[in-house]
C-alpha cells in the first residue's frame, strides 16, 4: 500500500488555463489598487486647490520667513543670497544661486 496522496496529472491545456486565470485575477486586482489610488490621490489636490489651506494656519510676513529661514536656505550648495522681491507685482522670496538648475 502507497502512502501519500495519489498521482494527479495535468494536460497542457488545463495548467494553460490555470495561468491565464491567475493572470487575469492579478491584472484585476493592480486594476482595482490602481483606480483606489486614483480616486484617493486627487482627492488629496483638491484642497490644496480650494484655496482654504491656509485657514488654520497664522499669516507670517515675509521679513519673518526670511529670518527664520535663511540660514537653512544660505546651507544650501549653489546658494548665495536671499531676498525679498515682486513676481507680477506680489512680493515674493528670492533665492539668488550661482546658476539656474531647472
Amino acid at each position: 500500500m502507497a502512502f501519500g496522496s495519489p498521482r494527479r496529472e495535468f494536460d497542457a491545456t488545463s495548467v494553460m488555463n490555470t495561468i491565464k486565470t491567475c493572470m487575469a485575477l492579478r491584472r484585476l486586482l493592480l486594476s482595482l489598487a490602481m483606480g483606489i489610488i486614483m480616486l484617493y490621490v486627487p482627492g488629496c489636490a483638491r484642497t490644496a486647490r480650494n484655496g482654504d489651506e491656509g485657514k488654520n494656519v497664522p499669516a507670517k510676513s515675509i521679513q519673518q520667513v526670511l529670518r527664520e529661514h535663511t540660514d537653512e536656505w544660505m546651507a544650501i550648495a549653489g546658494v548665495v543670497g536671499v531676498a525679498e522681491g515682486k513676481f507680477e507685482n506680489k512680493p515674493c522670496i528670492t533665492i539668488l544661486a550661482i546658476k539656474k538648475t531647472r
